[in-house]
């Protein structure tokens, strides 16, 4: 395990002393406390008795604390190895250098990849260093540096002599160890670099050996994810969020590393994801390489939550682990949606034009339905996480659990659903095309004829609005008219009553 502190400039690293029974892991531990008192009970690992925390400065600068567990060795105590060995950065080895245990320490190695296997370990990337113990027992009892190199080290791995008693050589295999991983992360950077065709920022590497890189590294040891220190929060945040829920519905943990990359901005994850990459999307995964690449935190507000959209992605790569490349593709991003806990697509449902008036795709379909437009898009995942759901609850809680079971034996989605729910590909897909009819048809419908009555208000508004304004106005101008015709006649009638018009044409023209 590795975790970074970016501000602090401390990395934190997670080692497991691992051996036989009797070789010296736990005295190596103890060694490495400064006399510390040995705990002899090797069921409780991680108490302090059993750990010790070194506190070193990088070659860089940077500070480094390692925190240091024994691990039993004995057959019967696999479930605590386990818990130890889980998620660590790197292993020593400590094997039993006396001559007559030679041959039982052989057999032991011989089973140490599948002990690591078994932790969700890969033997062949983990950074390990052998250590010969008893390095301080009388030379006729003790196989020397060569026999125990033919009899352990076929693989040439880094080996240091030691006195775990004494505190001899623990330091050394310590040093080696950190160099070991700090090579392998090296390696690592450049791996997923290449994986991604050469697109690794440029400023992530160093121009010279003493610059500050701005690319850093957290790792939990199945999940390592490169950000640059903008996005440290959002890092720090994601592998605890992995590491918190490692196990998706129906699978196991992730077995292979899963190398994730956070863009600083969203034209570096364009250039990440590459052109053919939806410009919808907020992250993408690409199972056959191993690799996410998501959105940082100038994402915008149609990313959605990051912690969700991680596990999405992340669900991408555990299902095809299980099932290969050949699942098709509702079934993948309706699974992905549905361990994520996105249930808030089926909003997209209730409000959907196209489900009233188009009806709902069949399966084939839905797999095309992904490469339309946004909205398409959008409404074809919302379909494929409730067929998902829909398969779940076929057999309640176990339901997703028993169809991917049936499916990784038989390799056939048709075989398996038959096998778990009875069912032919046939019979669930009109099962399911009813039931979301059923169940948002007519919620869609009401929001349809809403939205309807909406636009015929927008697009006959504006006329019906201009007419009521020219009748008004032609009501005031008739009313107006009416007002001056009665002042007219008034005055008229006025005139009449006083005798004005009489008096007027009696007048002769000399008194005029």
């Amino acid at each position: 395990m590795s975790v970074i502190d970016p501000a602090a400039r401390v990395e934190t690293r997670k080692v497991v002393v691992l051996g036989p029974e009797g070789a010296g892991a736990r005295a190596t531990v103890a060694a490495l406390r400064r006399g510390a008192v040995v705990d002899a009970d090797p069921t409780r690992p991680l108490v302090p008795a059993t750990a010790a925390v070194l506190e070193r400065s990088d070659v860089e600068g940077a500070g480094q604390r390692l925190i240091v567990h024994a691990a039993p060795g004995a057959p019967a105590l696999a479930l605590t190895r386990r818990r130890v060995l889980t998620g660590t950065a790197g292993v020593i080895v400590v094997l039993d250098a006396q001559r007559e245990r030679l041959a039982a320490q052989q057999a032991w190695m011989d089973a140490l990849p599948g002990l690591l296997r078994d932790a969700a370990l890969d033997p062949a990337q983990l950074p390990l260093v052998l250590q010969y113990n008893k390095a301080d027992l009388p030379a006729s009892l003790r196989a020397d540096r060569a026999e125990c190199e033919a009899a352990f080290n076929a693989a040439g791995r880094p080996a240091v002599e030691s006195s775990a008693l004494r505190g001899d050589g623990v330091w050394v295999a310590i040093e080696h160890l950190v160099r070991l991983m700090r090579s392998m992360r090296a390696v690592a950077v450049v791996l997923a670099c290449a994986l991604l065709g050469g697109a690794a920022p440029a400023r992530a590497q160093p121009t010279a050996p003493d610059a500050a890189v701005p690319l850093r590294t957290w790792s939990d040891g199945r999940v390592v994810i490169f950000a640059g220190p903008a996005e440290a929060r959002l890092a720090a945040s994601l592998l605890a969020a992995a590491r918190a829920r490692p196990e998706f519905p129906g699978l196991p943990t992730l077995r292979d590393t899963a190398w994730v990359w956070i863009a600083p901005d969203e034209r570096t994850f364009r250039r990440w994801v590459g052109p053919s990459a939806p410009e919808w999307g907020a992250a993408i995964a690409f199972p056959a390489r191993r690799v996410i690449v998501m959105q940082g935190r100038d994402a915008g507000g149609d990313a959605g939550d990051p912690v969700q959209t991680f596990r999405h992605e992340l669900s991408h790569l555990a299902l095809a682990e299980v099932l290969g490349p050949e699942v098709p593709r509702w079934f993948d991003e309706g699974y992905a949606s549905f361990a994520a806990g996105e249930w808030g697509r089926d909003e997209v449902l209730a409000t959907s034009v196209g489900l009233v008036w188009r009806g709902v795709p069949t399966l084939a379909g839905l797999d095309s339905a992904f490469r339309g437009g946004a909205d398409g898009a959008q409404r074809a995942y919302a379909l494929a996480h409730r067929a998902v759901a829909e398969l779940s609850a076929l057999g309640g809680e176990s339901g997703v659990h028993r169809l991917i079971g049936a499916w990784r034996a038989s390799g056939s989605f048709d075989a398996a659903l038959r096998s778990a729910h009875g069912l032919t590909v046939e019979g669930f897909e009109a099962r399911f095309r009813s039931q979301v009819r059923t169940q948002y048809g007519v919620l869609a419908l009401a929001t349809d004829l809403g939205l309807l009555t909406m636009v015929i208000g927008v697009l006959v508004g504006p006329f019906w609005w201009r007419r009521r304004r020219e009748a008004a106005a032609r009501l005031a101008r008739m009313r107006a008219f009416e007002a001056r015709q009665d002042a007219v006649e008034r005055a008229s009638a006025l005139a009449r009553l006083l005798g004005e018009g009489e008096r007027e044409s009696s007048r002769t023209p000399r008194e005029a």
